[in-house]
């Protein structure tokens, strides 16, 4: 959030009052998947790799996203 308000505070300096928002800052990607309503269809197109365009299944972001949906109940896709 400090830096969310420090990056709105330059953009509106510096870009004529451009902000930055980010609504949903305080929520957890559980959390995030809940309050949106996507629905799993959807979900299952999307991947975090960090290491390639596919999902390796093994870098830091397919484990979240696994985790994510471990948690949300769903089974892996």
């Amino acid at each position: 959030p400090e830096f969310v308000d420090r990056i709105s505070a330059l953009m509106r300096r510096q870009e004529g009052g451009v902000t930055v928002v980010a609504p949903a800052i305080e929520l957890d990607a559980v959390s995030l998947v809940r309050v949106s309503g996507i629905n799993l269809e959807t979900l299952s197109w999307a991947h975090s790799c960090h290491t390639s365009s596919f999902a390796c299944g093994r870098c830091r972001g397919c484990v979240k996203h696994y985790n994510t949906w471990k948690a949300l109940g769903w089974t892996a896709h």
